[in-house]
């Protein structure tokens, strides 16, 4: 596990942008959920000498798809990263549902989110519209 997760904030910290495989995936928002949801569950484990990379790890996800929600703001494309189902043997998950689970308060309740949301589902907006932004 320790592996796992010195290979995970190897990849993730690269100086250079064009070598981060996250930044080249199509939903950056899924990919970022399942390496938080990987640390977390290690987390969970309470083995003391993860714990702190763990939550190193987990904080640097956080932050930088808090960057990454304020810089997209195509609502169709948020709309179907958020809602395009995760890898679930049982059970059909979203990206919405990994983030309660983990408790990811601050995320669920970024400006970004809620407003697309509130979009979607007040019907002000179509999600097979191609023509709004959120600016």
């Amino acid at each position: 596990m320790n592996q796992i997760i010195d290979i995970y904030m190897e990849i993730l910290h690269r100086p250079n942008y064009k070598l981060n495989p996250m930044l080249s995936q199509y939903n950056t928002i899924k990919y970022a959920l399942l390496i938080y949801r990987i640390s977390w569950k290690i987390a969970q484990k309470r083995i003391y000498s993860l714990i702190t990379k763990c939550s190193l790890l987990n904080a640097y996800l956080q932050k930088s798809l808090e960057g990454y929600l304020l810089r997209q703001q195509h609502i169709s494309q948020l709309y179907k990263f958020m809602s395009e189902p995760i890898f679930h043997m049982t059970e059909r998950k979203d990206s919405l549902d990994i983030m309660l689970e983990m408790n990811m308060e601050g995320l669920l309740k970024h400006p970004v989110i809620v407003e697309v949301l509130n979009l979607v589902y007040e019907g002000k907006f179509s999600v097979d519209s191609s023509a709004l932004n959120l600016s």
